[in-house]
């Protein structure tokens, strides 16, 4: 089981795992077992996989062609019957048509690894009760035992912030896991954390530092150590940047405006008590300001008439 935050990116990792079977090359300095494998995503559509694809495919100086007869994408999105097991009165399990059209095709495919994003998409049950999930982990255990080979389901967190959402059992009943982490967001955002809590196989506990680079994560200590440090900051300034549009948006929302010049309204001194700006502090807003100016993204202009027809000027976005 993969877990971790929405948005951190498991979705990409998840894909770059597969496309790393699927060619047999390593995957983030790890060595993989080549197999044909299935990618299957309820959340992504088509075109957003295949973008994917492209920016994974030059981490690996391959073509789409070299994944022929290796990969298969599949995409769920949008779809309603996405659950392959359901529960009767009794709890149950009962496999679906998509069950049974998965692993149809997993066997017809003579593909031994399979990657199911995610589980919530995947289980028309009780993901709090301990015995419909751990019927549910057997079923994938089973398939993945026929196949000679491995499956891996994606989850998300609860609101707690637990590394998964529903009962222990998620952590029992699977092998191995890997929690996706952020490294330190306001500093790097483009850094993440790979963890492995648990290992039934092999060590546990270990960590790596990845990077998301050019669309796709690679090892952060494969980057040269200049240019990590530029990378880093590009990737601080451009969500500062949009911190700062944040706020901006808000308050023109609202009908505040706000100003560039130093006064009451001066829009890095306003935005930096507002939740939008991800307290990145005055000095970083003023910074973020100065960039965007320089490329045109803000500008002064007339924002909106009062009821009294009175002009109201202010910060604004250019559109460009």
């Amino acid at each position: 089981m993969l877990s971790g935050k929405g948005g951190l990116g498991k979705s990409l990792i998840a894909q770059q795992l597969t496309t790393s079977v699927a060619l047999g090359r390593p995957f983030l300095g790890m060595d993989v077992e080549p197999s044909r494998a299935i990618y299957i995503t309820c959340e992504d559509d088509r075109e957003e996989v295949w973008r994917r694809q492209v920016a994974i495919n030059r981490t690996h100086d391959c073509s789409m062609h070299d994944l022929d007869g290796r990969l298969y994408l599949a995409t769920l999105s949008g779809e309603t019957d996405t659950a392959v097991a359901k529960y009767d009165a009794g709890l149950k399990l009962v496999r679906t048509e998509r069950w049974h059209q998965i692993e149809a095709f997993a066997r017809e495919a003579e593909t031994r690894f399979i990657v199911f994003d995610n589980v919530t998409d995947a289980m028309a049950g009780d993901m709090n009760d301990v015995h419909q999930v751990a019927q549910f982990v057997n079923l994938w255990t089973g398939l993945a035992a026929d196949l000679n080979g491995a499956v891996l389901l994606l989850h998300h967190p609860n609101k707690g912030n637990d590394d998964w959402l529903g009962s222990v059992a998620w952590h029992n009943k699977v092998r191995s896991r890997l929690l996706l982490k952020e490294g330190d967001r306001e500093e790097d955002p483009d850094l993440r954390k790979l963890i492995n809590p648990k290992a039934n196989y092999g060590p546990q506990g270990g960590e790596k530092l990845i990077r998301w680079h050019e669309g796709a994560f690679v090892l952060d200590s494969e980057i040269p150590e200049d240019r990590r440090a530029d990378l880093a900051a590009t990737a601080r300034a451009n969500a500062d940047n949009a911190a700062f549009l944040a706020c901006l948006r808000e308050l023109t929302k609202q009908k505040r405006a706000v100003s560039e010049r130093p006064s009451s309204t001066y829009a890095p001194r306003v935005f930096s008590d507002m939740p939008e700006s991800k307290a990145i502090g005055r000095k970083r807003l003023e910074a973020a300001m100065d960039r965007l100016f320089r490329v045109g993204a803000i500008g002064r202009g007339e924002l909106w008439r009062t009821d009294q027809r009175k002009t109201v000027f202010g910060l604004q976005e250019t559109g460009q």
